[in-house]
């Protein structure tokens, strides 16, 4: 099993180092990276060798303009304006257009999976959970987005995340076999988030109950375990936040930016990103087998990187 930490390719990230020995020497205890692409060339610092595994970047809501549901889109996005505001225009083809640029920025730099996020979820359905949109809908859907960016380019490995929102949420063992049938294709695998799977159940408050959802939902998805090449290991205890919070969120924005700054905070809060602090992490990841597991977590300095960095390597081999 192989360790990586995330990061990703803009400046805010990269700057961190001063050089690529600099880099070497902090990330010492760890086989490489997993890179969300998308920004700037992290070849100066970054040595190809080290991006072992790349993170796409995309949309958190795209259903309504890739089945052209307009009325949706003007429901949840106010207008047109805005809809251009929000994906840089209003040609569904941005989203296989945008799926592709991670995806061969992937393969250029040589990593040996691209993770890709299996879910969708318009603003207002974030805080209430109630979907428009079934799981079926969600993953065909967006399958056939990948395969058409796939088209004409080389492809790494595609592991397929589960989010909380309507798509891969991993509750659901047949979503899962679609999905990966859907994609049979690309060698596709998963790519299991603990922390989204926290964030699926809003009862969770404490970490022997997230370890015991984690693995109630191992054992549901037992025939499709080998699949799990990855683990983006991180904690997410925010099941009393999300049940403060499934109503009343945009009452006092008065702007399309004010409520996209309401939905980011939002966001930030309930998917919290910091390690998992359980030594129940080693028999669950003893249970899966990954090849790859990834130290996912959210810093604002490279001094907060490190201390969690090394938190959890405390928790894992301690």
């Amino acid at each position: 099993m192989k360790k990586l930490f995330n990061i990703s390719t803009y400046n805010d990230d990269l700057a961190r180092f001063e050089s690529r020995k600099d880099f070497l020497s902090f990330s010492e205890d760890f086989d490489g990276v997993e890179l969300l692409c998308g920004g700037d060339d992290p070849l100066g610092i970054i040595p190809e060798e080290k991006i072992l595994g790349a993170h796409s970047v995309f949309f958190n809501y795209w259903y309504d303009l890739w089945t052209g549901d307009t009325d949706s889109l003007i429901k949840n996005l106010e207008s047109e304006e805005n809809i251009a505001k929000y994906y840089g225009t209003t040609d569904r083809n941005i989203l296989t257009e945008t799926l592709r640029n991670s995806i061969r920025q992937a393969g250029e730099l040589g990593a040996g999976y691209c993770v890709v996020h299996i879910s969708d979820c318009a603003p207002e359905e974030a805080f209430t959970r109630q979907y428009k949109r079934t799981a079926r809908e969600v993953a065909d859907a967006m399958c056939d987005i990948i395969h058409g960016a796939c088209e004409g380019i080389a492809v790494p490995k595609i592991l397929a995340e589960n989010l909380w929102v309507p798509g891969m949420t991993l509750k659901d063992p047949a979503i899962v076999k679609r999905v990966l049938d859907n994609l049979s294709d690309l060698d596709a695998g998963i790519m299991l988030d603990t922390g989204h799977v926290m964030n699926s159940n809003m009862g969770i408050r404490s970490i022997d109950e997230a370890c015991d959802y984690i693995e109630e939902i191992l054992r549901i998805n037992r025939e499709n375990t080998d699949r799990i090449e990855g683990v983006h290991l991180s904690q997410s205890l925010s099941g009393e936040y999300a049940c403060a919070h499934m109503q009343g969120v945009f009452d006092e924005c008065n702007s399309f930016e004010e409520r996209n700054m309401a939905l980011f905070e939002y966001i930030s809060n309930l998917d919290q990103h910091v390690p998992f602090a359980s030594r129940r992490v080693r028999d669950i990841l003893s249970g899966i087998g990954p090849q790859h597991v990834t130290f996912e977590f959210i810093t604002r300095t490279r001094e907060e990187l490190g201390e969690k960095l090394q938190e959890q390597l405390r928790w894992l081999y301690s």
